[in-house]
This record gives structure tokens, C-alpha cells and sequence, in this order.
């Protein structure tokens, strides 16, 4: 398996512990009949659409075509390990109303990824800074991912964030609330989830 394959399945090894974590604080779900193997199968396409997520909002283009990228590579190595995996399609939607802006997958077999997060204007701050003082745009965040397949019901986690170039302050709330702070001045800011989908943030909003 090459390093794009080991890549590949790493993520989705990672994703079924944070399925698994999540789950567990979960009440026990109803039970269910499932084909076996299914529900790693399902992991892979969570984990697929999501690198397509990532790509798209790192180099934009087509998101259909980002996800098609990561599923014909997700296939060539099944095919190499000698996996028979269903055919699958999809649709695919991102979405900005305003302050709110998501990504939505759905897969023909009923399994869905959400990547959702919603802004709002907060007040302006002044910091001490190195003996003087710097002036901060306050924006709160709430930010989430929902995967949702049959095997496991629906699962909402909160993924870390924070800023990659140091522009900005990013304290951690709870449950996806975010605060965020932005100096004056600067014309936008790029955060980044743990998983590495990037959120811009203007100074007259997303």
C-alpha cells in the first residue's frame, strides 16, 4: 500500500475511535441489522467526503470533483486489497446564508456528513498588549461536524480549532462555541479544525 493508502486508512481507523468515543456517551441505540463490514464501509465514505471537504476549502473548484478524487482512491485500493466494495454516488452542497455556511454530503446509501458553522458580530475589546494596548473584533463560533449512517444513528462532534498563521485569539467555550478575536484592522483571518477544514473569517463576516 502506498503512502496515499496508508494516509487513507489511517483517517479512517481515526475516524471509527472518535465514532466509537462519541457513541459511547450516547444512549444505546435501538437494534439494528447491518451487513457486516458495513459499518467500516460507511466510516470510509464519511472519511472521503470529508478530505474532499478539506480540499475544497483550501484550493476551492468543484467539491463534487474533490470527492470523486478521494472515492476513486478509496476504491483503487479496496480493488488492490481485494475488497469488494458496493458502487456508491452522492450529492454534494455548500452553502453560505448570511453568517451560516455548511457542507453537506449524502450518499445513496443513506450515510451523511455535516460540516456546519455560524458566526456572530460581537463587540470591540481592547487587550494589553507589550505595554500598550490592541484593539480586537469579538466574533463567536459555533462549529460542528454530523455524521450519520444507519449502522450508527446520528453523531455530533466538536472538533478543536484554531489559527494557523497566529493572527488571531481563539478561546474554546463549550460544545462548539467558540470565541474569537481579530485585531482591528486586519482584512480576514483563516482558521483550521483538527481535521483541516478552513474556515475565513472577514471583518464584515463570511
Amino acid at each position: 500500500m502506498n503512502r496515499r493508502g496508508q494516509f487513507l486508512l489511517l483517517g479512517v481507523l481515526i475516524l471509527a475511535i472518535c465514532l466509537l468515543t462519541a457513541l459511547a456517551t450516547m444512549r444505546t441505540p435501538s437494534p439494528r441489522v447491518v451487513v457486516p463490514h458495513s459499518w467500516i464501509y460507511s466510516a470510509e465514505l464519511v472519511h472521503a467526503a470529508r478530505l474532499g471537504i478539506v480540499r475544497h476549502t483550501r484550493v476551492g473548484g468543484n467539491l463534487t470533483e474533490h470527492i470523486e478524487l478521494f472515492l476513486r482512491e478509496l476504491y483503487r485500493i479496496a480493488e488492490e486489497e481485494g475488497l469488494d466494495l458496493p458502487p456508491t454516488s452522492f450529492n454534494a452542497s455548500a452553502t453560505t446564508d448570511d453568517l451560516i455556511s455548511s457542507y453537506r454530503v449524502i450518499f445513496n446509501n443513506s450515510v451523511e456528513i455535516i460540516v456546519q458553522w455560524r458566526l456572530k458580530m460581537g463587540k470591540i475589546v481592547l487587550i494589553g498588549k507589550g505595554g500598550g494596548a490592541v484593539a480586537y473584533r469579538v466574533w463567536l463560533l459555533e462549529y460542528y461536524h454530523v455524521y450519520r449512517a444507519p449502522q450508527w444513528g446520528e453523531v455530533r462532534i466538536y472538533p478543536i480549532i484554531w489559527n494557523p498563521d497566529g493572527i488571531a485569539e481563539v478561546l474554546s467555550l463549550s460544545n462548539g462555541n467558540w470565541t474569537i478575536l481579530i485585531p482591528l484592522g486586519v482584512d480576514r483571518a483563516i482558521l483550521e479544525d483538527e481535521y483541516g477544514v478552513r474556515i475565513e473569517v472577514k471583518s464584515d463576516g463570511v
